[in-house]
């Protein structure tokens, strides 16, 4: 897994000032109104990218002074890419970052996206996935050997993989299902999964269910029953033993820590009941 720190915000509506990261900066960028990005290149000269009003991809490298205009408040999401596993992608991923901040609105923007989708814990093993493929649609060099055929998943299947996974959170899926979606037989997808995130898609699967379920418990006043049904388990007995395994606490627990720590205010049931019908 590569070492990544990942942030969520809306810039504000107002031009930035020339400045500089100590770290690669890989953002989703969700403007509603085309933006700009000034990069300043090795000769002095100041280079001007345009980012359009549609899910694009920004990468600046690590220490290159850029600055930005949004003309309207803008959706960012955000990883920072330690130099370690910067290193990494050129040693073992063989992709070699761009040398200059680009703008790319990829189709590999839309599965950079489902990864944001995930819970905070299963982010950084889909951003290991994508980003190879990310900073290739970038401007990158890629000589990695991953893709269909082969004994990876690409970033844009693994993408897939989430926006499928993400819908069928409640209700039951098997390997199949998503082979089936993918054109992969079962066995080859599930070996491919594994090679690719580090996980087996029954434990990712799993893993997510139990983060889904511990935000409704921590964050919503439903019944724990109402709780195991949405989060994909049989009853509130399953929900409990899959709770124990994966975190060692049990929804009861789950629900005090919550209540006794400084948690944003709970949503009312009744709404969460009507989007279920």
């Amino acid at each position: 897994m590569g070492e990544f720190t990942a942030e969520a915000m809306v810039t504000e509506a107002r031009a930035y000032d020339l400045h500089a990261h100590p770290t690669m900066q890989v953002s989703l960028v969700e403007a509603t109104a085309p933006a700009w990005l000034y990069v300043e290149a090795a000769s002095g000269a100041t280079v001007a990218h345009r980012i359009p009003a549609a899910p694009t991809i920004v990468c600046i490298p690590g220490g290159q002074p850029h600055a930005t205009t949004w003309p309207a408040p803008t959706a960012l999401a955000t990883v920072q890419v330690a130099p370690s596993t910067v290193d990494r992608m050129t040693r073992e991923w063989l992709v070699q970052p761009p040398d200059s901040a680009t703008v790319a609105a990829a189709p590999v923007a839309r599965a950079y996206a489902h990864a944001w989708s995930l819970p905070p814990t299963l982010r950084p093993l889909a951003f290991s996935a994508i980003l190879p493929e990310v900073l290739f649609a970038s401007g990158g060099r890629c000589r990695d050997t991953r893709g269909p055929g082969g004994e990876h998943l690409t970033g844009r299947q693994v993408g897939t993989v989430i926006e499928l996974l993400g819908a069928r959170l409640a209700t039951p899926v098997t390997i199949s299902d998503i082979a089936t979606a993918l054109r992969m037989s079962p066995a080859h997808f599930a070996r491919s999964f594994r090679r690719t995130l580090g996980v087996s898609p029954y434990r990712f699967l799993l893993l997510w269910r139990s983060a889904h379920a511990q935000d409704l418990i921590a964050h919503t006043d439903l019944p724990l029953r109402d709780v195991a049904l949405l989060s994909g388990h049989v009853d509130q007995s399953h929900l409990t033993h899959r709770l124990r395994a994966t975190t060692g606490r049990t929804p009861g627990q789950v629900r005090r820590n919550s209540q006794e720590s400084t948690s944003p205010t709970r949503p009312r049931t009744d709404s969460i009941r009507r989007d279920r019908r």
